[in-house]
């Protein structure tokens, strides 16, 4: 039997009113779709853009606000900064997990003002921009890329996918 868990951290709930059971639904919908059959845990954080850029700055040498971070446990991304990447842990390292821990798939963090001003950018609604990022960077979890155009169509048709399926179950309800 397949098990989910989405822990969500909200650095601010009064300054970023977002439903959590929204972010759940787009994590577990694409993990339901993009790894059907494997046990996670995932880590959820909507944060601001001190944080964010922070983040960015520190672990992929981008000194720039961006809209979403995945950090995997199992697929680590590309250093990206003009200097030498500091020494990262091995992603070969054997943990022995706790019984009946889930394994943990990764940790996704996506700034909640750049996420609204895309929103308003693209004048598409917060709920969708919001999916976006989240099945952008659980994509990003499950080891998809958009680096090469080969893989950049198959993160997009996933994405789709999920997103047709997300957004269909929400017109269900309605």
């Amino acid at each position: 039997m397949v098990k989910r868990h989405v822990d969500i951290s909200i650095q601010d709930p009064l300054l970023y009113p977002v439903s959590r059971s929204w972010l759940r639904k787009a994590v577990l919908t694409t993990l339901d779709m993009a790894s059907p059959r494997t046990s996670y845990s995932v880590s959820l954080a909507i944060c601001d853009d001190v944080t964010i850029k922070l983040l960015n700055k520190t672990f992929r040498g981008k000194d720039a606000i961006t809209d979403v971070l995945a950090f995997s446990s199992k697929h680590q991304g590309a250093w990206q900064g003009d200097v030498n990447c500091p020494q990262a842990s091995p992603q070969n390292e054997i943990f022995i997990l706790p019984p009946k821990q889930l394994p943990p798939l990764g940790e996704i963090i996506i700034s909640h003002p750049q996420m609204v001003r895309q929103a308003k950018k693209s004048k598409t609604s917060i709920d969708r921009e919001l999916a976006t990022l989240i099945i952008h960077g659980t994509l990003h979890l499950l080891g998809y890329d958009h680096e090469e155009p080969k893989q950049h169509l198959l993160m997009q048709t996933k994405s789709n996918q999920v997103t047709f399926k997300l957004f269909e179950h929400c017109r269900e309800l309605k």
